[in-house]
């Protein structure tokens, strides 16, 4: 599939998803909306920017660059899948390191130190921020 109707493709389903997510935002209270009433906006207008630079031929990619990239969104795509799926019964302290692990080793990160330093990090600021700062409770998993 060449690189313009998969980037229309992209275009058309982060469109769909962008203005789904809008719709359903409008349900919020007053003032709670705004954030992500513009997110999903923000998605929709870059959706019709991708669109027409695939249409007018804007952006210039590697063919052969193109599998791969490909294969890695979906990669990436299928890893949130999981992630989500297992957070609730698996936890988040263990689902998340090994989520940032895996995508980081996907982005070409082999930096055996930081791969591992950072997903455990980033784990534990997130933790100390909405478990004990914001009190808000995360999926513990298997912990509970």
């Amino acid at each position: 599939m060449k690189m313009k109707t998969k980037d229309r493709i992209t275009a058309v389903i982060v469109f769909i998803g962008g203005l789904a997510g809008f719709i359903s935002s409008l349900s919020i209270p007053e003032g709670s909306s705004t954030f992500p009433e513009s997110v999903f906006a923000f998605a929709m207008i870059l959706a019709v920017l991708l669109y027409l630079s695939s249409v007018f031929g804007l952006s210039k990619k590697e063919e052969d660059k193109e599998d791969s990239s490909f294969r890695n969104i979906v990669i990436l795509f299928a890893g949130t899948v999981v992630f989500f799926l297992l957070i609730q019964p698996v936890g988040f302290i263990i689902m998340t390191p090994l989520f940032l692990a895996g995508v980081s080793y996907m982005l070409q990160l082999r930096n055996l130190k930081i791969l591992i330093l950072y997903p455990l990090g980033f784990t534990a600021f997130l933790y100390v921020s909405f478990v004990i700062l914001l009190q808000v409770p995360l999926p513990m998993g298997i912990f509970e």
